[in-house]
């Protein structure tokens, strides 16, 4: 499992993915961009997702055999806390 940042515009979540995950994950997220344009998340008009609804993405996507999941460890961090040696995201 690796460490990945998730950037929003005032805050900073850090989830676990798998390593192969880790990997190519501008790509999944990318991917996830992608898909977000199809789903409506709030119900309104507009498109809104958070942390959350990207890892459900990437466990939905996770191969049956993986035996890992994609989770949250740590919502809502201040961005001053952000680790340069892990990779980052943003939304």
């Amino acid at each position: 499992m690796a460490r990945v940042q998730v950037m929003w515009t005032y805050e900073m979540d850090i989830i676990y993915v798998p390593g192969f995950m880790e990997k190519d994950i501008f790509e999944y997220q990318s991917n996830f961009r992608q898909w977000v344009d199809g789903v409506n998340f709030d119900g309104g008009d507009g498109t809104s997702f958070d942390t959350n609804d990207f890892i459900d993405y990437l466990n939905d996507i996770m191969p049956e055999n993986s035996g890992e999941k994609a989770y949250i460890i740590e919502e809502n961090c201040e961005q001053t806390a952000r680790d340069k040696k892990v990779k980052t995201i943003y939304f």
